[in-house]
């Protein structure tokens, strides 16, 4: 439980941030200063593949970045346009909703975003299914949580649910 309730926080947190306008667009370019991003050491998937990871991420690749693009570490601050739906094809968050992509740390959010973020490619737009164990786990997001900067509607997920995600990975720094 303890663990549920960090990243919930870190994913609120990351959210909070975008919110407030520390998601902004950007040009892309890594600030003065911080270390470049890594870069691929292996191919692309290729668009339309699909394939499954270790841990039960199931991934459909929609456009693959380039095989030499940058690709986050867990140090890395990404900037993503993604839209989250639940089994039934309720959305309950989207950057593209909002209008604005946001910025946030690798590890900031829920163990399946940070694992799916680490393998992808500046370019890639991947859909994602996110078993609950690394989702929001049994626990679920209630109804109503007060601090969620973005609305309810982000904050209605419920126990054991499964995630489906689309990611638009826009830029990496660090």
């Amino acid at each position: 439980m303890k663990r549920a309730s960090f990243h919930l926080f870190a994913g609120l947190a990351a959210l909070a941030l975008a919110a407030c306008g520390q998601g902004g667009a950007g040009d892309g370019a890594s600030p003065p200063g911080a270390p470049p991003a890594k870069t691929a050491t292996t191919p692309a998937l290729a668009s339309g593949a699909t394939t499954k990871t270790d841990s039960g991420i199931a991934i459909r690749v929609i456009k693959s970045g380039a095989d030499n693009a940058a690709v986050p570490t867990t140090v890395s601050v990404v900037r993503v346009h993604y839209e989250g739906k639940l089994d039934g094809g309720q959305v309950f968050d989207s950057s593209y909703q909002r209008g604005e992509p946001v910025r946030f740390g690798v590890t900031d959010v829920i163990p399946g975003w940070t694992e799916v973020l680490q393998k992808m490619r500046v370019g890639d737009v991947w859909e994602v299914r996110i078993p609950p164990d690394l989702a929001y786990g049994e626990a679920g997001m209630p109804p109503g949580c007060a601090s969620n900067p973005i609305g309810v509607e982000a904050c209605s997920i419920p126990p054991g649910a499964f995630l489906t995600v689309k990611f638009e990975l826009l830029d990496v720094q660090g």
